[in-house]
């Protein structure tokens, strides 16, 4: 009985991963981009996700894009410019809030983007109750973008054309055109590239 029962439990797993699969393909041939066959898209139905034509996102990938659910925020959306690269294992979260990816960006592998963290009023002892913060949201990326590996963006910044983002970097703030930052939190290295 304990094998059937196992047996089951794979047979639904591997349905489950052919469909995730389906989806990315039916993904692929309407944006005309490469999505790879472990990267996970967890989508709500009323937000805007776009991929331009060309793009590539990486396996082990995980997107998501929410409303908040206790129905506080900004409407949820992504968008990946034309010809950009999303590396490997990254978290792209745009949940209460809208993450926007110029074309022609580098993304390097296991990059986090946060597009809205829970406000700091709490007024409940129940943490998952705690509404996003609508007024520091959003993550935007602008065209030629290089994001180093291991780097993580907050919500509330603005990344301007051209910038370099250094690898395991923090970026609190907005980062100008042609910058180069890098840190903890991120920091200008050098003026212009």
């Amino acid at each position: 009985m304990i094998k059937i029962k196992r047996l089951i439990r794979i047979w639904r797993y591997l349905k489950e991963q052919d469909s995730q699969y389906e989806k990315l393909k039916n993904l692929e041939k309407n944006f005309k981009c490469i999505i790879r066959k472990t990267v996970l898209i967890y989508h709500d139905s009323r937000c805007d996700f776009l991929v331009g034509q060309g793009a590539i996102i990486e396996n082990g990938s995980i997107l998501s894009i929410f409303n908040d659910p206790l129905g506080n925020g900004k409407t949820s959306s992504l968008k990946i410019g034309k010809n950009s690269y999303i590396g490997e294992n990254c978290n792209i979260r745009a949940c209460g809030g809208s993450i926007s990816i110029g074309d022609k960006c580098l993304i390097g592998h296991e990059v986090s983007m946060i597009a809205a963290n829970h406000s700091k009023k709490s007024g409940t002892n129940n943490i998952m109750e705690i509404p996003w913060d609508i007024k520091k949201t959003g993550v935007e990326i602008g065209n030629n973008v290089w994001i180093g590996c291991k780097t993580v963006l907050l919500p509330g910044v603005k990344i301007g054309d051209g910038a370099v983002i250094a690898a395991g970097s923090v970026v609190t703030k907005n980062v100008k055109i042609n910058e180069i930052v890098g840190g903890i939190p991120a920091k200008n290295l050098f003026d212009e590239r």
